[in-house]
């Protein structure tokens, strides 16, 4: 009678059945243990590159090129203009008194008539913003999309506890230099190892804006 007793506990207890899985092994969901962690890990690593920029700068402007205009920063004398494209561009503007709609074809109306530098579709550029633009265009819009767009990202410090990213210090104005921080983190997940790697004087580059 006592020896079927320790029997007959265990079937009344019911205890599943446990498997073990050896680290790198497959899930009820046929994943690798540990892999969803690690495209965690790595998503927040591009996040947080990502939220390193400030919001106006191009993401990938480090390794885009920026032009120099010069002349076509100049105005036009717009005197004896008699066509809707006076900076000769190739881009129209919209004075509809004048029969001008924008143009031509499908492209967007050009927001600055008088200086061919400024229309849209323009890639960054380094010049300072001509003096003499149009005052309803924000200074830095060499693109006419209504919103300055920065080549690069500014404000950086490489310093512990911040978002450690790339960066001139200070914020200089479209056209203009200051010195570029480039940061290293060596455990970039802490948040707390940033450190200025090296730094280009002012004037090894410029701030490009469209």
């Amino acid at each position: 009678m006592l020896a079927s007793l320790p029997a007959a506990i265990a079937a009344a207890c019911n205890f599943p059945d446990v498997t073990f899985l050896e680290p790198g092994g497959t899930g009820t969901n046929g994943g690798h243990v540990g892999s969803e962690d690690a495209s965690a890990d790595a998503m927040t690593a591009t996040d947080a590159s990502t939220d390193a920029l400030p919001p106006d700068v191009d993401p990938e402007g480090a390794t885009k090129d920026a032009s120099t205009v010069g002349d076509a920063a100049a105005q036009v004398d717009a005197s004896g203009c008699s066509s809707c494209d006076c900076d000769g561009d190739g881009f129209n503007r919209v004075d509809h008194d004048a029969g001008c709609n924008g143009g031509p074809g499908n492209n967007l109306p050009d927001c600055d008539d008088l200086i061919a530098a400024i229309h849209p579709g323009q890639g960054f550029v380094e010049d300072r913003w001509p003096p003499n633009a149009s005052k309803s265009v924000l200074p830095g819009d060499w693109d006419c999309s209504g919103t300055v767009t920065k080549q690069y990202g500014y404000g950086s410090t490489c310093g512990a506890l911040t978002s450690c990213g790339d960066g001139f210090r200070g914020e200089p104005a479209c056209g203009e230099t200051a010195e570029y921080l480039l940061c290293k983190d060596p455990l970039p997940l802490l948040g707390l190892t940033c450190s200025v790697g090296t730094s280009e004087p002012a004037g090894s580059r410029v701030q490009g804006c469209h």
